[in-house]
């Protein structure tokens, strides 16, 4: 645990109380969010991968000057690449314990005022997203581009009304050749 205590079992997904201290019971069938699984060979890769950079200055140089790679100018700091070598370093270490076993990534979520979830402590939601497109690799498919509107629907239809402009457009906008704008009537 983050105040040095061993933990002995996963406790509940989701915390009783929210951030305001009031008991919650919304989440209460949130029982399986509070591992999330990871690639840990991917993570290790990266981490490989982070500290050949900060390590070897020729390739710092090389990335500066754009040679053979393409036309980049900027590169990322020596303090920013051990930022993220050690934040690479904290999710491989949770995710290799007994607790939340080889290859899970222990979370605990705490509900807002809003309704929605925030994790807690180390976790792969406020990482950094390098490391969260690595952790996650094969594992999840996120899109977080157009959630607001999968999000409202939802809430709509909590509330008996349906949306079936933006319901359609979420069922087809993958779809070749369909071209949708949204735009207020």
């Amino acid at each position: 645990m983050m105040s040095g205590s061993v933990l002995k079992s996963l406790p509940k997904a989701v915390a009783s109380k929210d951030v305001s201290g009031v008991t919650t019971t919304a989440w209460s069938h949130a029982t399986d969010l509070n591992r999330v699984s990871v690639d840990l060979q991917l993570l290790l890769q990266l981490t490989l991968w982070l500290v050949g950079y900060r390590d070897k200055p020729f390739l710092r140089q090389d990335f500066r000057r754009g040679r053979n790679l393409g036309d980049a100018t900027d590169f990322p700091s020596q303090v920013l690449l051990q930022r993220l070598i050690d934040a690479t370093a904290q999710i491989i270490e949770i995710s290799q314990t007994d607790v939340a076993g080889h290859g899970f990534c222990p979370h605990r979520y705490v509900q807002s005022g809003s309704g929605r979830l925030y994790a807690t402590g180390l976790n792969l939601q406020s990482c950094p997203t390098l490391i969260k497109q690595a952790a996650l690799a094969g594992h999840w498919e996120y899109d977080f581009s157009n959630c607001h509107f999968s999000i409202l629907t939802q809430m709509a239809a909590k509330y008996g009304f349906v949306c079936s402009a933006i319901s359609e457009y979420l069922a087809n906008k993958k779809k070749p050749g369909k071209q949708y704008r949204l735009a207020p009537r």
